[in-house]
């Protein structure tokens, strides 16, 4: 898990993809200076969010960008450990 994700998971919050953005839950307990946190870092947060871990041929995880939500799912799919 990256920096930020540790931040707001470690605050109690759990964060997950929603198509092009993401979602904050329990959204109710998020005080103002958490969204402005939120709102200023949505790029870096998102980009955090799109890693993904793949496997290579021999079963050796590795980091991928993925380019979106839809793109995410695909690598998770098409590179399950195990399948080979």
């Amino acid at each position: 898990m990256t920096q930020l994700l540790e931040k707001i998971k470690s605050n109690g919050f759990k964060i997950e993809l929603d198509g092009d953005n993401f979602i904050v839950t329990p959204d109710e307990k998020l005080t103002d200076q958490q969204r402005l946190f939120l709102k200023l870092n949505q790029e870096q947060i998102m980009t955090e969010l799109l890693l993904t871990t793949v496997y290579n041929p021999n079963g050796v995880p590795i980091q991928i960008q993925a380019r979106d939500a839809q793109h995410q799912a695909w690598l998770i799919r098409a590179n399950q450990r195990g399948q080979r």
